[in-house]
């Protein structure tokens, strides 16, 4: 039967961490509705009881055996998250190569679950941020066939820094499906964060703090250069 009580499984710096992002992600408009989901990396393997969900675990992942994650639940508000996170997750595990879901009664894990688990196999982060964020989102359409990547690099002195490998750019695809999943994996095996066309944008650290900071600077060098664009400046120069 589906699990009930693992609250307790989350260490208090977990669950603010978790709040604060979900704050973050809410007060910028990011995360309308239901939209958008945290995950992190647990410091110890946890299986609190029977699963709610089990399945074969894809090949691609199967080297995060023995790990496991904080998700957020699907269809989870972020501003309600920020108030009480506990009540807003549960855990995903990689067990003897099945995949594990713990949640409570009549509640899934974020439908995004495969894009994050394909995204800690290629990328090695230890916390992934997604959110709808407006101008990752539209950004690869306005410059279609140019570099992105390059331009954003350039934009902004922050982004080489906080974004150490760069950015990607992955088309359209369907949300929580495995072609999307896929398609982010491959990008983030060589960059921090990834621009999702008409869906936002991915971002990975080392904890939650850092995924954050790497989303925000994604998104505001998006912007930049979406403003560089509207006064008719060249964004290769």
């Amino acid at each position: 039967m589906p699990c009930s009580n693992f609250t307790n499984l989350f260490s208090q710096e977990v669950l603010a961490e978790i709040s604060v992002v979900a704050g973050v992600l809410d007060s910028k408009g990011w995360a309308e509705g239901g939209g958008g989901n945290i995950s992190v990396r647990l410091a110890e393997f946890a299986s609190p009881s029977e699963s709610s969900n089990s399945a074969s675990c894809p090949e691609r992942i199967r080297q995060l055996d023995g790990s496991s994650f904080a998700f957020t639940l699907s269809g989870s508000r972020m501003r309600e998250v920020a108030v009480s996170p506990a009540e807003h997750l549960g855990i995903v595990s990689v067990e003897n190569g099945r995949l594990e879901e713990y949640a409570p009664a009549e509640r899934r894990i974020s439908s995004e679950l495969l894009t994050h688990l394909y995204a800690y196999a290629a990328n090695g982060c230890s916390a992934i941020v997604h959110a709808h964020a407006e101008y990752s989102s539209v950004l690869s359409r306005l410059f279609e066939g140019r570099d992105v990547p390059r331009m954003l690099g350039r934009v902004h002195t922050e982004m080489p820094i906080v974004l150490e490998r760069g950015v990607s750019v992955v088309g359209q695809h369907e949300p929580g499906s495995k072609q999307l999943a896929g398609a982010v994996g491959d990008a983030l095996s060589g960059s921090d964060a990834v621009l999702l066309e008409r869906h936002g944008l991915i971002a990975g650290g080392s904890d939650l703090m850092q995924a954050l900071d790497r989303f925000e600077v994604a998104e505001k060098c998006s912007r930049m250069l979406y403003i560089e664009k509207l006064a008719g400046l060249d964004a290769d120069s």
